[in-house]
C-alpha cells in the first residue's frame, strides 16, 4: 500500500512541475426530492385576463449524497384559473429560485429553474415540469387552496413536492 503512495506522489509531482493541470470530475447529478411549506398569491390582471402568480416557501431538498435547508422563489403568471373561472388553466410560466444551504459545510448556491405547463389544474392539484439551462430536468405539484375555494376566498397556504436532477 506505501508503494502505491509513493508513485501516486511521484506522478503528482512529476504533473505538478510540467505545469499540467488537472480539472476535477464533475459529480453526475443526483435526483432531489424537495418537500416545502409556504404561500401561494395569486392577482388577476384585468386588462389582459392572466393571473400573477407569487409563490415563496422553505423545506428541505434530500437526495443520497446531501441534504440541506431550502427556500424557494416564485413568480410567472398563467392564462385562466382552472376551476376557479371556468376552463383549464394555461400557459403555466413561473420562474423559479431555489436556495439551497447545505447542512453538512453550509455552503449556499442558487438554482435557477423554469416551472412550466401548457394546459394543467387548478386548485387543489396543479402539476407542473421543471426546466434548468441543461433541459427538463423534474417535476412537481403544488397543492394549494384546498376545498375548492378559489382567490380571494380560502388560505394561500401551499404545499410544494418536487423532484430534480441537482
Amino acid at each position: 500500500m506505501r508503494k502505491v503512495f509513493i508513485r501516486l506522489g511521484l506522478a503528482v509531482a512529476i504533473v505538478g512541475g510540467l505545469g499540467v493541470a488537472t480539472v476535477p470530475a464533475q459529480a453526475e447529478p443526483a435526483l432531489t426530492t424537495c418537500t416545502m411549506a409556504g404561500a401561494t398569491t395569486l392577482v388577476k390582471n384585468a386588462v389582459t385576463g392572466r393571473y400573477a402568480w407569487t409563490i415563496n416557501g422553505v423545506g428541505s431538498c434530500i437526495n443520497p449524497a446531501s441534504t440541506h435547508f431550502a427556500e424557494i422563489s416564485v413568480a410567472g403568471s398563467s392564462q385562466g384559473l382552472g376551476e376557479c373561472d371556468g376552463g383549464p388553466l394555461q400557459d403555466l410560466d413561473l420562474a423559479a429560485v431555489l436556495t439551497l444551504t447545505s447542512t453538512s459545510t453550509g455552503l449556499v448556491r442558487a438554482v435557477p429553474m423554469r416551472w412550466y405547463s401548457p394546459v394543467t389544474s387548478y386548485p387543489l392539484v396543479t402539476p407542473f415540469l421543471i426546466a434548468q439551462m441543461s433541459g427538463l430536468t423534474g417535476a412537481g405539484t403544488l397543492f394549494t387552496h384546498i376545498f375548492l375555494a378559489c382567490p380571494p376566498l380560502g388560505t394561500p397556504a401551499s404545499q410544494l413536492v418536487f423532484e430534480i436532477l441537482l
